[in-house]
């Protein structure tokens, strides 16, 4: 029979109740006495009690505190958003051994990165892991690689773009290995105040340094190997303090000058010092155009004397049995009549030559020693 019209007398009687209404058991179940809605359950705990699946179609507004007791929680949308500032990982964490962070799913075949706190290590740790999300520990894979614009470490170290440098005031900025680790460092550059010019050291592959210009030009061609250092050929190595500084060389060992034979003696400059191995003395230059011999000896000199009596009025050269420095150290007699250096007679290494033949039977005696 279908139902004919209600009178407004019976639904009231029936919606203003005092006493519990069922449907089908509990399939919906109204607790009158305790102000309860009970879904598939007869005996609700809360004001509204579901049990079972419930689905939302549209918004769902929670004004008071949500409280998911299950073991995982889905949000299956495009779009999370948060309004609280901080983010609260672990919260019933009662201090154990268990890593915390937030773990990206890259896929199958693919491990997750994770950024979390590894509890074992008190560090942040950015990484690739095989871990699952259910994991108390992760387990890592590799470290992963991180591009940001700028690092302030402990406000020390200062990253910037290509540039490292401290930011305390004054502070030196340390490069240290640990144990027997080296610093290795490719194309060191030390640039001028206005940052366009200026040199870096450039490695060859077999451990030789050489200074090159920031444009690309080599200047000095400076090359180190282990310890020495070396130029091109017959480039000079300049040392300049740019001041009244000394030049100091301390320790216990010794200063070697460079050595040669009076042949090899470079052109005369003020203030040059060598070792000639012809004449076996060291000698320089005090006036910047010629050498003389200084005298390294205990004092008064030994005079050589050379004796020639082969005069035979054609030969002008004669070998001495050393090797002088100028035609000024020098004494020549012919037959007791001395001769004037660079008037009667000139000196090219250990080679006396006279202007002029002495006669036949003439004898020549040359004295040195003097340098």
């Amino acid at each position: 029979m279908a139902i004919q019209k209600v009178t407004g007398e019976i639904i009231e009687n029936n919606l203003l109740r005092s006493a519990s209404l069922a449907f089908n058991t509990d399939l919906l179940y109204i607790d009158v006495i305790n102000d309860r809605i009970g879904i598939n359950t007869s005996a609700p705990g809360t004001a509204l009690d579901v049990t079972g699946s419930a689905r939302f179609t549209g918004d769902l507004t929670v004004q008071g505190n949500l409280d998911v007791e299950g073991q995982t929680s889905i949000i299956d949308t495009v779009n999370l958003e948060v309004e609280d500032p901080i983010l609260l990982l672990g919260r019933n964490n009662s201090g154990s051994d268990i890593d915390l962070g937030i773990m990206m799913n890259r896929g199958a075949g693919n491990n997750n990165a994770v950024f979390y706190w590894n509890e074992g290590e008190d560090a942040f740790k950015m990484v690739t892991s095989s871990s699952a999300d259910s994991t108390t520990a992760i387990t890592d894979t590799a470290y992963a690689p991180l591009q940001v614009g700028k690092i302030t470490v402990d406000q020390e170290i200062e990253i910037t773009d290509n540039e490292i440098r401290t930011t305390t005031s004054n502070a030196d900025l340390a490069l240290s290995a640990s144990g027997s680790g080296t610093v290795s460092i490719n194309g060191m550059k030390f640039p001028t105040s206005d940052g366009t010019s200026g040199y870096h050291l450039q490695t060859d592959g077999a451990g030789n340094l050489s200074w090159v210009s920031i444009a690309g030009g080599v200047i000095g061609d400076l090359t180190i190997s282990g310890s020495t250092i070396s130029a091109p050929s017959n480039a000079d190595i300049t040392f300049d303090n740019s001041g009244t500084g000394d030049y100091i060389f301390e320790g216990t060992g010794q200063l070697t000058v460079p050595k040669g034979t009076t042949g090899q003696r470079p052109s005369a400059g003020l203030g040059i010092i060598r070792f000639n191995t012809s004449t076996g003395k060291y000698e320089g230059s005090t006036d910047g155009s010629t050498f003389v011999s200084f005298n390294t000896g205990s004092p008064g000199a030994t005079i050589t004397k050379d004796t020639y009596t082969t005069g035979n009025a054609s030969t002008t050269d004669f070998t001495l049995t050393l090797d002088p420095a100028t035609a000024s150290n020098i004494i020549v007699y012919v037959d007791n009549v001395i001769q004037e250096p660079t008037q009667n007679y000139s000196l090219s290494g250990s080679t006396l030559a006279l202007d002029s033949a002495p006669h036949s039977g003439a004898r020549v005696v040359v004295m040195h020693g003097f340098d």
